[in-house]
C-alpha cells in the first residue's frame, strides 16, 4: 500500500482485532488497536493515521461516535478515511455520512479488507493530490521579433 504507514483498529472483540492485524501487518508499519472508544480517542488525538477501521457496534458503546468525534474536535486525523467494519450494516447511516467512508460487512476475508483499504488510500490520495500545474508557456523574444521586422 506504498507510503501508507499507520492505521488505527477500534473493535471490542480482540479476535477480531488479532485479525485485522495480521492482514494488515505486510502493509503498515504502525498499527494501532483500540477496544473501545476512549482508547481510540487517545490514539487519534495523538497520532495521525492513514486509515481508520472501526467498527459501529461496540459492547455498551456506539462507534459511531468516532465520527462525530473526528467532525467536532481538532486532531490530527479530521480528514481521515474511514473503514466500518460491522455484522449490522445500516444503508442509511452510509447515506448520511461523507464520501471517504466504505464499508465491510462481518464476517469477510483478508482479500475483501485489503481492497476497501486500497480504494480509501486511493480515494485520500486523490483527494490530496497537488493541483497539476499548467506547463508554462514561453514568453515570446521580442528582440527576435524586432529584427524580423527591420530586416536586421
Amino acid at each position: 500500500m506504498g507510503e501508507h504507514d499507520s492505521v488505527l483498529v477500534l473493535d471490542d472483540e480482540e479476535a477480531i482485532r488479532e485479525v485485522v492485524c495480521e492482514a494488515l501487518e505486510d502493509h503498515f508499519g504502525d498499527i494501532r488497536t483500540a477496544p473501545d472508544l476512549a482508547t481510540a480517542k487517545t490514539h487519534l488525538e495523538a497520532t495521525a493515521f492513514d486509515v481508520v477501521i472501526l467498527d459501529i457496534n461496540l459492547k455498551g458503546e456506539n462507534g459511531g461516535e468516532i465520527l462525530k468525534f473526528l467532525k467536532d474536535n481538532e486532531t490530527p486525523n479530521k480528514e481521515v478515511p474511514i473503514l466500518i467494519i460491522s455484522g449490522l450494516l445500516n444503508p442509511e447511516f452510509m447515506e448520511r455520512n461523507q464520501e471517504r467512508i466504505e464499508m465491510l460487512e462481518k464476517p469477510f476475508g483478508q482479500t475483501k479488507l485489503l481492497e476497501k483499504i486500497n480504494k480509501l488510500l486511493n480515494l485520500s490520495d486523490k483527494a490530496n493530490a497537488p493541483e497539476p500545474e499548467e506547463p508554462e508557456q514561453e514568453e515570446p523574444d521580442l528582440d527576435d521579433d524586432l529584427k524580423d521586422i527591420l530586416g536586421s
